[in-house]
């Protein structure tokens, strides 16, 4: 009676060490992940853009962005406006570098004296949701970039 009483013990002990052993598998497969994650980290993409406008003389000059920095700097071209900006971009891929970029618009909007500039940071479709993507770099947030200025402007340039 014993014999039979220990080996219905030890079967209902079966759920439990095969629930260990399940978790082990799974904390031994997330440790084999983290070296695989930390390696395919993001690299940066710079993309340049310049646009010189001519505004004749008093320009104004109105810049809204979201992200980035920006440097106002004074120009000895009389009536001329030169737009600088660097996008830069975190990517794993060139590919996905230029993807980013294509979706980070800068827009110069020329009328008369007036020069308005902005950026437009669309947001990526068919951005997968997966943990694979994620750890891969494929999917995250919306903003995935900035975009830093300069701006050469006459001496007597208003900006907004």
């Amino acid at each position: 009676m014993n014999c039979s009483r220990k080996s219905s013990r030890t079967s209902k002990h079966l759920p439990f060490k095969g629930l260990v052993a399940i978790l082990g598998l799974c904390a031994g497969l997330a440790m084999m992940c983290v070296p695989f994650a930390s390696s395919v980290q993001a690299k940066e993409f710079k993309f340049e853009f310049q646009k010189i406008v001519e505004t004749g003389p008093d320009a104004v000059v109105s810049l809204a962005y979201e992200l980035g920095n920006v440097q106002i700097v004074n120009s000895d071209l009389d009536g001329w406006v030169i737009i600088e900006a660097v996008k830069t971009v975190d990517a794993v891929s060139v590919d996905a570098a230029e993807d980013a970029n294509r979706h980070m618009d800068i827009k110069v909007k020329h009328s008369g004296n007036h020069v308005d500039i902005s950026t437009n940071f669309r947001k990526l479709t068919d951005r997968g949701t997966s943990i694979f993507k994620k750890i891969l770099g494929v999917s995250g947030k919306d903003v995935y970039g900035q975009v830093d200025w300069i701006i050469h402007v006459p001496a007597e340039t208003q900006i907004k």
